[in-house]
């Protein structure tokens, strides 16, 4: 077994002290791998009453956000309205937005999850190489003339982050945390688009009974005027009656003109929530009908409980504080194992061979302090910004050359190789 440190300056040198060395640090790695900084992350409180005194029907809340809405829209008995909202689960663009950061959240979730395990990498390489009969004669293959050799390699590496200070975990559990997140917002959305469509649907409703009931007006003011204009021509009834009657049939005609308007807006905007194209999408006029559904007087307070929003904003402050501890975690070292191995011959048919194998490089590299060493290089140049452009250019570049050998003993990682025979 040879074994030699290696500074980040690329000097070697031979230490024998390191064969207590790699064990004890290995030990200490597994001892410490519970060890998580940051804070734990509790949910915030609240000063309220330990117990409330209320009667009958009032009583205490319970958050119910994870509780299935369901098709609540299905209480209304509206066949139409069941047809639009379903369109709507199924193509409207902001609820597809909110499945697309969904999934982005959990593939973001599942990476930081595989943090934890070993990375493995491989590969395949053939090169043929081709040496000069007039090579140097300090060649280490005896001069006999061109020589050509060819080499196959099928190379392995595996690299593996130890967890002692849990920035791994603390990575994960804000992933996590953004996830369910972004779960919770798109209940949320789904709730507000479900709830817009049926909005809208029943205002639209509305203006077709106001604009049936205008139009029926207008169907009576017309055989009014006709009455009048009859009574006039017999000379009944004077010219400022009919201008009154005219009046009144105009106006009602002018009031079932701006409903219609209006009636339009609302479809429109019923088209959009469906994604469907305004032009070719139109709604048949329909008057209300029946009664509306019962409604519980306790029912508006229970679904202040099932509010997704709130768990929403309760799940990203969960995700925030864990990159507190991701943050913290920086300033504490890393260690890295690094291993290498696999097939190479310079006769492809014995590349599967035992005598092939060749590695069984292991490499532990430690970055002590990576975060103290970024904060002090900002801090030089943070001091360095009242003398102006050229001089910060001035200090970056000495501080490049300085700032290491300051902090040489204390920021500097160091690589410790075994190599096994």
């Amino acid at each position: 077994m040879r074994e030699y440190f290696q500074s980040p300056r690329g000097t070697n040198a031979i230490v024998t002290s390191l064969r207590l060395f790699v064990p004890a640090a290995l030990s200490c790695a597994f001892v410490l791998a519970g060890c998580t900084v940051g804070p734990n992350y509790k949910k915030p409180d609240a000063t309220v009453a330990p117990k409330w005194d209320v009667e009958q029907p009032w009583r205490e809340s319970a958050p119910k956000d994870a509780f299935d809405k369901g098709e609540w829209w299905k209480v209304f008995n509206d066949d139409e309205l069941n047809t639009f909202e379903t369109q709507a689960i199924a193509e409207n663009q902001t609820i597809k937005v909110s499945i697309a950061h969904l999934e982005q959240a959990r593939a973001t979730a599942a990476i930081q999850v595989s943090t934890l395990f070993p990375t493995l990498s491989g590969g395949a390489g053939v090169e043929r190489q081709r040496l000069s009969g007039n090579r140097p004669p300090n060649s280490p293959i005896p001069i006999t003339g061109p020589y050509q050799q060819n080499t196959f390699q099928i190379p392995f590496t595996v690299n593996y982050e130890l967890d002692i200070f849990g920035k791994r975990r603390r990575s994960i559990e804000a992933a996590e945390a953004a996830y369910q997140a972004n779960a919770a917002d798109l209940q949320n959305v789904r709730l507000l688009i479900t709830s817009q469509i049926a909005g809208d649907y029943f205002n639209l409703r509305q203006l077709d009974s106001e604009i049936g009931i205008l139009r029926r007006t207008v169907d009576a003011l017309q055989k009014g005027l006709d009455l009048v204009n009859s009574r006039h021509n017999g000379g009944v009834a004077s010219g400022l009656d009919v201008a009154q009657e005219e009046t009144l049939l105009d106006t009602t005609r002018t009031q079932a003109t701006l409903l219609l308007q209006q009636r339009k807006q609302f479809e429109d905007a019923i088209s959009v929530l469906v994604n469907r194209a305004a032009p070719d999408f139109h709604i048949a006029p329909r008057e209300l009908e029946g009664e509306p559904p019962p409604l519980n007087a306790g029912l508006p307070s229970d679904l202040l409980e099932r509010r997704p929003d709130i768990a929403e904003s309760e799940r990203l402050v969960a995700s925030a504080n864990a990159q507190i501890g991701v943050a913290q975690a920086a300033y504490y070292p890393s260690f890295n194992l690094f291993g290498q191995a696999g097939w190479q011959s310079a006769d492809i048919t014995k590349i599967a061979s035992i005598q092939s194998i060749f590695g069984g490089n292991i490499s532990l590299y430690t970055n002590l302090c990576e975060r103290a060493r970024e904060d002090a290089f900002n801090l030089m140049l943070t001091h360095a910004g009242a003398l102006g452009s050229n001089a910060v250019i001035g200090v970056r570049y000495d501080a490049t050359e300085i700032a290491p050998g300051i902090t040489e003993v204390l920021c500097y990682g160091t690589a410790v190789y075994v190599e096994t025979v």
